[in-house]
């Protein structure tokens, strides 16, 4: 059974670096440029005025 848990996790890992080289090989670039950084105070506000938006 470990065995093919192992090999499980290597074609699983295979599979997904194959897809990412090969099919869709720029989305892990595009989505690092979709991120937004706010840094209003109104932004604050509503961050600090949630349960754990602090930490």
């Amino acid at each position: 059974m470990k065995l093919l848990s192992k090999y499980g996790a290597g074609i699983l890992f295979l599979f997904i670096a194959v897809f990412f080289c090969f099919f869709y090989n720029y989305h892990l670039l595009y989505v690092e440029q979709l991120q937004l950084f706010r840094f209003t105070e109104l932004y604050f506000q509503s961050l600090i005025g949630k349960p754990g938006g602090s930490s």
